[in-house]
């Protein structure tokens, strides 16, 4: 009897452990998912001089900049020359890239990006908007369908529209997030 009361007990303590593991994983994406909240918060409240014409134009250089496929109109408009891939235009270019050329939309701007590594952005913005006047929505790649959309709502990336602030108001992205190694 003592050797099936034994072998009862042998598994409580894996199992405990295996518990304490899974809920430290939940308190670790729930302590980051809250610092990004607080975050984007933070962004939402900065005060950004640029207009919504100096903020786009940053905003296209820095997805570029990260290697995030354009559409050619957009190349243009930062100088470069659109790849054989992106001066695709018309009906075909959106059979072949998801890279949606900046247009106007309800009173603001849009623009999607080709894929880079199972990501792309959709980058939108308006006047009236707070911070800097933009959304960067990152939209992830299905793992089963390469270059299609997963089926969820593309989130903010609050890192990248830190790193716009940092461009246009580096003193107030400063305020809101010290550089690594910088004084609180």
């Amino acid at each position: 009897m003592s050797t099936d009361s034994s072998r009862l007990a042998a598994p409580v303590p894996l199992t405990l452990a295996l518990l304490a593991l899974a809920t430290a994983g939940c308190a670790g994406v729930r302590a980051r998912e809250a610092a990004e909240a607080k975050l984007q918060a933070e962004l939402d409240r900065a005060a950004c001089p640029a207009t919504l014409d100096e903020a786009w134009a940053a905003a296209r250089l820095l997805l570029d900049e990260r290697g995030y496929p354009l559409a050619a109109p957009d190349m243009q408009a930062i100088g470069k020359r659109p790849a054989l891939l992106e001066r695709v235009t018309g009906g075909l270019a959106e059979l072949v890239t998801p890279a949606r050329a900046t247009r106007d939309e309800d009173g603001g701007r849009r623009l999607e990006t080709g894929w880079l590594d199972g990501r792309r952005y959709r980058l939108v913005g308006s006047a009236t908007a707070p911070g800097c006047h933009l959304t960067f929505l990152a939209i992830r790649e299905d793992p089963y369908e390469r270059h299609r959309d997963v089926w969820e709502a593309p989130r903010r990336d609050p890192a990248l529209a830190l790193e716009l602030l940092r461009r246009l108001a580096p003193d107030e992205a400063a305020r809101i997030a010290p550089p690594a190694g910088g004084t609180p």
